[in-house]
């Protein structure tokens, strides 16, 4: 009996113990979860950005066609490629602002171009087709000597007695950078250059080259000179970029000649043209922006006169050849186009 009771004794101390210790244990807190909520960032003002260089083509002349437009479309497509902007603007100087231009290319005669840069020392320059301009820190020229068209003519001559039998040639002349005497005086000595007194040795006997000036705004004067050249046996003619121009707006019969050109074929002539002489405008015109991007001051650049060839059975690669030997003596200089430069003015 006594010794049930120690047993009870027993089994209710040990319970005590147990409530004791399950009271006086505490629940650790549980850390805190980090939260995945990010902390919004403090706004900083951002500065307005720059904008893009801009490029001013200013002609004082018409830019719709000719050189012109060849030389605005080069600097266009060299503005689009940085994304840069341009404009191109025509007229005198008078309501033609240059506040905003980075640039300003202007396509002669421009008066008082030299003046424009002197007056604008911030403001780079580059001047195409100002003959006796010379260049200045922020003034690039090309084409120093203006556009020689009596070295186009005079090649265009030569070229065309080097692919033409018996000499059949002639030229028709329209508006250009210098009086159209002058261009028909290069062209002839092109012609004599390769063979002299250009005799035809088959009748009929006429005198060669034949050469036809246009004079007015006649829409059949083109005809007219044409149907001339084509009276007197002429086989090839050469076209100067006034006479394209004119000849653009009319409806002409290729077939009839060979023809040599001083710019890229209009659609009348597709497949009929045996070569271009033309002045590489192109080129002269990125090396002179690349030039101004790199930080290079101003300076001349001259323009080169290169020859497409058009039509290889007739421009074979001997007659190419030669002709470029003769273009390289032109234009170093060691031939002369037989023309007066002293005499000469460009025509308004």
């Amino acid at each position: 009996m006594r010794d049930g009771i120690v047993g009870l004794k027993l089994l209710v101390y040990c319970a005590g113990l147990t409530l004791v210790a399950a009271c006086g244990s505490v629940a650790k807190p549980e850390a805190p979860t980090a939260s995945n909520t990010p902390m919004a960032a403090t706004k900083v003002p951002s500065a307005t950005p720059e904008p893009p260089p801009r490029i001013l083509i200013w002609s004082a002349s018409p830019i719709e066609s000719g050189w012109r437009a060849l030389v605005a479309r080069t600097a266009k497509d060299w503005a689009f490629e940085r994304s840069w902007l341009y404009e191109m603007v025509s007229g005198s100087a008078e309501g033609i602002s240059l506040e905003d231009a980075d640039l300003v290319l202007t396509l002669g005669p421009v008066p008082d171009a030299e003046l424009l840069a002197e007056g604008h020392p911030d403001l780079f320059f580059i001047a195409v087709g100002h003959a006796g301009l010379q260049p200045q820190s922020n003034l690039a020229v090309v084409g120093e000597e203006g556009l020689r068209e009596d070295r186009l003519a005079f090649m265009a001559g030569f070229l065309a007695a080097l692919v033409t039998e018996d000499w059949r040639i002639g030229t028709v002349v329209g508006p250009g950078e210098m009086p159209a005497e002058s261009l028909e005086t290069a062209f002839s000595s092109g012609v004599m250059y390769f063979c002299g007194l250009c005799r035809p040795a088959y009748p009929p006997f006429y005198e060669y080259p034949q050469a036809a000036a246009l004079q007015g705004a006649d829409p059949g004067e083109m005809q007219t000179a044409l149907e001339a050249l084509e009276s007197r046996a002429v086989e090839t003619v050469y076209l100067n970029e006034g006479a394209m121009l004119r000849a653009q707006a009319q409806q002409l019969a290729a077939s009839r000649f060979g023809w040599i050109v001083s710019a890229e074929p209009p659609a009348w002539l597709e497949g009929e043209a045996l070569a271009i002489v033309r002045f590489d405008l192109e080129n002269a015109i990125r090396t002179a922006l690349e030039t101004w991007v790199d930080g290079g001051e101003g300076q001349s650049y001259p323009l080169q006169v290169v020859i497409e060839v058009l039509n290889e059975q007739v421009v074979t690669p001997g007659r190419e050849k030669l002709a470029r030997e003769v273009l390289a003596d032109l234009m170093d200089g060691a031939i002369d186009t037989g023309v007066d430069l002293s005499q000469e003015s460009a025509n308004p």
